[in-house]
């Protein structure tokens, strides 16, 4: 279903040669989950454009501190058993170490954070927000690995306002906190390691594990350095996650939906919706009932994933008409969210020369998308 209302376009010029519409029905990817729905890692000549100065920085920044991972003797056999257990969807494996760890945020999630980078690159709402004189708090459902947290980095960079401070908070099931600590201690380091120092009164980010689906879970564990990792049940997170309560939580906190500017959930929902649609629906309320006005929540996911099964009949339905209904529908005569952006199938490919600027493997991405604000 096409939604109506016309897209975001920000600048419209430099996003028409960033992407194009996906005329055909695509099959559902076969890809481990976890995976970009991709097909290879050159752009057609109708979507072309060379890469940016700002996508060269990224790229530097997961070269640097991936270069000890894909360096070790070892990193194939490990990628090897990671994405075997990704397409067996046996998650508690293939999060169980932190080599595990380190082998996924190596090999892919440099694509998601090119491909969310500028997805939120041609939002002229996010970017107007990054440039505000005010700080602005980004929540990242399904986040632990970095994808979110690492572009958002880079967009503060280049786009972010003099005086803006960006925080951000990744939520996941998934203990990536040592990992995503890791980046972060880069992001703050000099510009020679990557072309992302950013500092402290820049940009900010944290990660919290939480299962969001669960309501019982009012409050979060914080990630602690001193946390050790046991596996833990099904993920549903973005980041195909699994892996890991902590033995010794810190104090919990909630997770702020109040305060937040923009409430990002990348790759997550169809997830969330698999493991139980009655608690994603909840999800989606509380976040409605807690959120201020003038909120932004982005969804993006797979075209692969985009139709659900629902009920026992086998019958599927479109997730964007789900989560047009659930959002935009007058609930008690009210309208509680507006559709600023919405896609229901558009490619992000690779721009000319990204693929020389990592050593490993860069994919395209497919996906859907609906942003909202909060009325």
């Amino acid at each position: 279903m096409r939604q109506s209302t016309p897209p975001d376009r920000g600048n419209a010029s430099a996003a028409s040669s960033s992407w194009k519409r996906a005329q055909t029905k695509t099959k559902k990817s076969a890809l481990p989950p976890g995976q970009p729905d991709s097909t290879s890692s050159s752009p057609s000549p109708s979507t072309s454009r060379a890469v940016t100065t700002a996508e060269r920085d990224l790229l530097a920044f997961f070269s640097h501190i991936s270069r000890p991972v894909i360096a070790a003797p070892d990193f194939t056999e490990t990628l090897q058993k990671v994405k075997g257990a990704l397409y067996n969807k046996d998650y508690t494996l293939a999060f169980s170490s932190r080599a595990f760890l380190d082998a996924y945020f190596a090999r892919w999630v440099p694509s998601r954070a090119l491909g969310y980078r500028r997805i939120l690159a041609e939002s002229e709402v996010a970017r107007n927000m990054l440039q505000s004189s005010d700080s602005c708090t980004v929540i990242c459902v399904g986040g632990g690995a970095g994808s979110e947290v690492m572009a958002l980095a880079s967009m503060a960079r280049e786009h972010g306002g003099a005086t803006t401070q960006t925080k951000v908070i990744a939520v996941d099931v998934a203990s990536w906190g040592d990992v995503l600590d890791g980046a972060l201690e880069s992001v703050r380091a000099s510009a020679a390691n990557g072309g992302l120092a950013l500092s402290t009164d820049r940009f900010e980010a944290s990660f919290l594990l939480s299962n969001v689906l669960d309501e019982s879970d009012a409050s979060q564990h914080c990630h602690s350095p001193a946390e050790t990792s046991t596996p833990s049940n099904l993920p549903v997170s973005s980041e195909a996650s699994s892996a890991a309560a902590p033995s010794d939580p810190q104090p919990d906190r909630a997770i702020p939906w109040a305060s937040a500017s923009l409430i990002t959930i990348f790759f997550t929902i169809s997830e969330l919706f698999l493991e139980s649609r009655a608690k994603t629906l909840a999800l989606l309320g509380r976040i409605t009932h807690l959120c201020r006005p003038g909120t932004l929540l982005f969804i993006v996911e797979s075209v692969g994933l985009s139709d659900l099964p629902i009920g026992n009949g086998g019958r599927s339905y479109p997730l964007p008409f789900i989560l047009d209904h659930a959002l935009t529908s007058a609930s008690a005569g009210e309208k509680r969210w507006e559709t600023v952006r919405a896609e229901d199938s558009i490619w992000y490919r690779l721009s000319d020369g990204a693929a020389d600027c990592y050593p490993l493997k860069l994919e395209n991405m497919r996906v859907l998308l609906r942003l909202y604000r909060r009325l």
